[in-house]
């Protein structure tokens, strides 16, 4: 079909993207190979570039505004911070928010701060597993839990997987992977 080309394969199980407007990059949660790798996709021939790796299945991947820094997600109970200047942890990263027997799939978003009372990025990630919806300062890598649904071992009903955020960031919308909707929060 001419509507689609393949620019990089031999991807293991690839789970999340994320396009940079500032440096022009694509990067790629790549769970198959427990890594985050970018690229430039508009390059004739896009390079695979390792970004981090050691991870357990990466479930999702943001960049801030600048392209300084990668937040990412995986099967494990933290969420992770690296700086694309040094490639070390960012402080306060890896940031362990679910506690024990929770962890992301797949939500994970990047808001500004446009809303909030302080200068800052926040992250805001999903719990799979418990329904929960945590707001991480990204300067202190401190949680709150945003939304709980309150979801028990036994109630399956509602599972948080999908983030994202209205461009002035009054709404957050996600995705109940098991019932089947998306939700609007404010």
């Amino acid at each position: 079909a001419a509507d689609f080309e393949i620019i990089i394969g031999g991807l293991g199980n690839p789970n999340a993207l994320f396009y940079s407007d500032s440096d022009g990059k694509l990067y790629i949660a790549d769970a198959g190979n427990n890594q985050i790798i970018r690229t430039d996709p508009t390059d004739a021939t896009p390079v695979q570039e390792l970004v981090s790796s050691g991870l357990t299945v990466p479930q999702s991947v943001v960049v801030n505004s600048d392209a300084t820094k990668l937040y990412n997600t995986d099967y494990s109970s933290q969420v992770y911070g690296t700086s694309l200047t040094t490639w070390l942890d960012l402080p306060n990263f890896p940031s362990t928010i679910f506690g024990s027997g929770g962890y992301t799939e797949g939500g994970l978003v990047l808001g500004s701060g446009i809303n909030s009372s302080g200068a800052g990025d926040y992250l805001y990630a999903s719990n799979y597993s418990t329904g929960e919806i945590y707001k991480i300062d990204t300067g202190t890598g401190g949680s709150t839990v945003l939304v709980d649904y309150d979801n028990s071992s036994t109630d399956s009903s509602f599972q948080a997987r999908g983030l994202a955020l209205n461009p002035d960031e009054s709404k957050l919308f996600i995705t109940d992977y098991a019932g089947n909707n998306i939700i609007e929060y404010d």
